[in-house]
């Protein structure tokens, strides 16, 4: 362990820690199974944010393994392809 790098080693387990945060938000609004149990099922584009046309928002549906419940997230994307 003395030849580690401490820095990168450091960057990659707050990389992790983010990763594995974002993966748990992800849950069922119904029964609150985790991501592991979601299904994605498809990507509508509803196209440009009147608001702010450099942007498109995007709709995803999700189904629950556990309970079968469905619902969708709307995500707005910029024309670089960032998410908001």
């Amino acid at each position: 362990m003395r030849n580690v790098d401490w820095p990168f080693l450091l960057f990659t387990l707050a990389l992790v820690g983010i990763l594995i945060r974002f993966l748990f938000k992800l849950q069922c609004p119904r029964c609150k199974a985790k991501f592991y149990f979601i299904k994605y099922l498809r990507t509508d584009d509803l196209g440009t944010d009147f608001s702010n046309p450099h942007q498109r928002i995007q709709r995803k549906y999700y189904q629950c393994r556990k309970c079968e419940y469905q619902w969708n997230i709307d995500r707005k994307r910029s024309d670089s392809g960032d998410i908001h």
